[in-house]
């Protein structure tokens, strides 16, 4: 098969911005005043006005659903692009609110250790209203007990595997299993359950012991190469690595490299504390119930009973170690305890000991939390006469009768409520990425990037339309942008947002894009842009690690760490009609684009 790779970028990319910014002020009828100011910031590159007056149209409350999609959608443009201009430092703004959340996380901890030895009797409120404030957390210990159950090792080895991303030890783009395995790095607390998880699960002892399968039949030889393997590779540290990603123009995300031993660990335990939560009708791989709740809130936000939605404020860096000591059973504890990473370090500086018990990038930190909400919340819900809510991670909906309640007691517990997101009167609702304004879907299309690639550009033309909307000056500004000989073209939706751009089809049979009818299927075959992943030379697998890849759904050959955009050419000229139409997805070697 013939490809051309695609290694044009975009020649000016603030520039190509501020062309995309003034013709989506267009097709959003903003006035021209404001168009006229926002392009003239965005051309002189003074991006920090530019953010600055965006975060304005978000704190704005509009009149109709239309009003209030045009400005949010004008502002979501700006406020989440990645600027680097003088004004804006991302990364200091990060930095700061961890440390300032690692203080906030020294409080809570003396507070809840003191909190707990009066709750357990050991030390007397000193007032009838200390205890009343306090009292809902025995109610919380026990639904979190109910939930949790009794601890089994078995069933959280069972479910432990190794994640795809970064880890201590293990960075760039090459993060896949096997450079795990072949730098494994664990916390000394959590070594003994490490070597319990890996002898429990066949496929990683056998790919560490590179022994036939049939010596299952002698499991102490299995015993002793796999101690010899740990002695040999494993890596024993005491912190994990914090660093930053992108999150807004304003302030980047902190995030933490776990080691990956504790990775594997942390990720069994989060499946067995979802698989709890699903028991009582919380679903952490599903987000509708959140969505549909916001949906009714929005509906009938004048309803006395109406749906309120909460969120919450740097939810994954405010777990106080001692709140959960407090709240989760002592075999939980101990067992979490242990696996987490009890320092830190930020890119190389001096290692210091965690206050918060979980940060973002810990396998269990999103189980937990929503375990740690859902109970909050429901003591709120039930003192309201309720039974409805849901809760994913932060994200939280419940009758408005029990939304005040439940502030009070998540800010009670160390939690911070983000009033800016957080609606409980008034018709819009926003829950889980999904906006309602009275009813009505009113989602933007959220640019976190800016447009350097040419696919860029396709990825923004389909995302502004993806909702049904309609962008005509923006779609063709995306178009004039891309080279005549890189423009992709489709009629329609192929469930890809970054294969061609979508037009309507007297714009596609005009440029040309079609390439053959297709009279079985009673449409046009057109070329579309796909990706495909390239070889790691680096690695070289033996049997035992390509039959742990292809478990894990990587191919052993093709390590999925870098990926190349390839522009398929008219396959009519080349190889003639195919036999069988297929279905094109990013895992299709054919040439063809053909519903089915």
């Amino acid at each position: 098969m013939k490809t051309s790779r695609q290694t044009d970028s975009v020649t000016n990319p603030g520039k190509a911005y501020a062309l995309l910014l003034h013709n989506l002020c267009i097709d959003l009828r903003i006035p021209d005043d404001v168009r006229e100011h926002m392009t003239g910031l965005a051309r002189s590159r003074s991006y920090a006005r530019l953010v600055s007056m965006a975060d304005e149209l978000t704190h704005t409350v509009y009149e109709s659903a239309d009003e209030h999609f045009r400005w949010n959608q004008l502002a979501l443009f700006i406020t989440k692009c990645p600027f680097v201009a003088r004004g804006l430092d991302p990364k200091a703004a990060a930095l700061h609110k961890f440390r300032a959340s690692e203080w906030r996380m020294r409080r809570a901890n003396r507070k809840f250790r003191l909190l707990g030895r009066r709750l357990d009797g050991h030390t007397p409120f000193k007032n009838d209203l200390q205890y009343g404030s306090a009292k809902f957390l025995h109610r919380v210990r026990e639904k979190i007990a109910d939930i949790l159950g009794e601890l089994n090792l078995r069933e959280v080895y069972g479910e432990c595997y190794m994640g795809d991303g970064s880890a201590v030890g293990t960075h760039g783009q090459a993060t896949h299993i096997i450079k795990k395995m072949r730098n494994l790095t664990c916390t000394p607390t959590a070594v003994c359950f490490l070597k319990g998880a890996m002898w429990n699960n066949p496929h990683l002892r056998l790919a560490a012991i590179n022994l036939p399968p049939i010596s299952h039949r002698y499991p102490e030889l299995q015993r002793k190469r796999l101690e010899e393997w740990f002695d040999k590779n494993l890596i024993e540290v005491r912190y994990n690595e914090v660093t930053f990603v992108s999150k807004n123009a304003k302030t980047h995300r902190s995030i933490a490299l776990e080691p990956s031993g504790n990775g594997l660990l942390q990720l069994g335990a989060g499946w067995v504390i979802a698989n709890r939560l699903r028991r009582c009708g919380i679903n952490i791989q599903d987000q509708t119930n959140n969505q549909i709740f916001a949906l009714f809130g929005s509906e009938c936000y004048d309803y006395v009973g109406a749906i309120a939605t909460i969120d919450l404020k740097a939810a994954s860096d405010s777990i106080a170690t001692e709140l959960v000591r407090l709240l989760l059973p002592p075999d939980w504890w101990e067992f979490l305890n242990r696996i987490r990473s009890p320092h830190y370090s930020v890119e190389g500086s001096p290692v210091e000991a965690y206050h918060k018990f979980a940060s973002m990038g810990n396998g269990f930190c999103f189980p937990l939390e929503t375990l740690i909400f859902y109970a909050v919340c429901k003591t709120a819900v039930e003192d309201a006469g309720s039974t409805l809510l849901a809760v994913y991670g932060d994200d939280i909906a419940l009758p408005k009768g029990a939304a005040l309640l439940a502030i009070e007691r998540l800010r009670y517990c160390g939690f911070q409520v983000n009033v800016d997101k957080t609606f409980i009167h008034g018709p819009f609702r926003e829950s889980c990425g999904a906006d309602f304004f009275e009813g009505l879907d009113v989602r933007p299309f959220v640019l976190d990037y800016l447009p350097q690639k040419l696919v860029d550009l396709v990825k923004i033309a389909n995302g502004l339309q993806a909702r049904g909307r309609s962008f005509p000056a923006t779609v063709q500004c995306c178009m004039d942008l891309t080279p005549t000989e890189h423009l992709l073209l489709k009629p329609h939706p192929t469930g890809a947002i970054d294969d061609a751009i979508q037009v309507p089809m007297d714009t596609f049979m005009g440029r040309g894009s079609a390439i053959k009818w297709n009279r079985p299927n009673q449409t046009w075959n057109f070329k579309v842009w796909k990706t495909r992943s390239a070889d790691d030379e680096e690695i070289v697998l033996c049997s035992t690690e390509q039959a742990l890849a292809m478990h894990h759904g990587s191919t052993p050959v093709r390590a999925p760490y870098r990926k190349d955009l390839t522009q398929v050419r008219n396959p009519a000229r080349e190889v003639g009609t195919p036999s069988l139409p297929l279905r094109f997805t990013t895992r299709t070697t054919r040439h063809w684009y053909l519903p089915t």
